[in-house]
């Protein structure tokens, strides 16, 4: 995923385990990719939204929203994770 490319500044190889530097570390256009991204509903971008709502912005409920997108599909296991998390800090219910 581009915005996570953005976000690290490169990419690891899965197989090898190597780390490939390939560009600057760019946190707003990391932000730009994983909202577009989140637009058509990318279960990774939602998680990714949902943190940076939780821990930068600040924006518990919004965090609890893109959670809730991103736990949906139940392929997301960070999501649920990070779902239940919120619940367990009171933020956000079940219901």
């Amino acid at each position: 995923m581009l915005g996570r490319i953005y976000e690290c500044g490169g990419f690891e190889d899965i197989k090898s385990g190597k780390y490939h530097p390939i560009l600057k570390k760019n946190n707003e256009k990391a932000l730009t990719c994983y909202e577009i991204a989140a637009e058509q509903e990318n279960e990774l971008a939602l998680n990714f939204l949902g943190a940076y709502a939780y821990n930068v912005q600040k924006k518990e409920e919004d965090a609890v929203k893109y959670f809730r997108r991103a736990a949906a599909s139940g392929t997301c296991p960070r999501a649920l994770n990070n779902l239940a998390l919120c619940f367990e800090n009171g933020v956000g219910s079940c219901q």
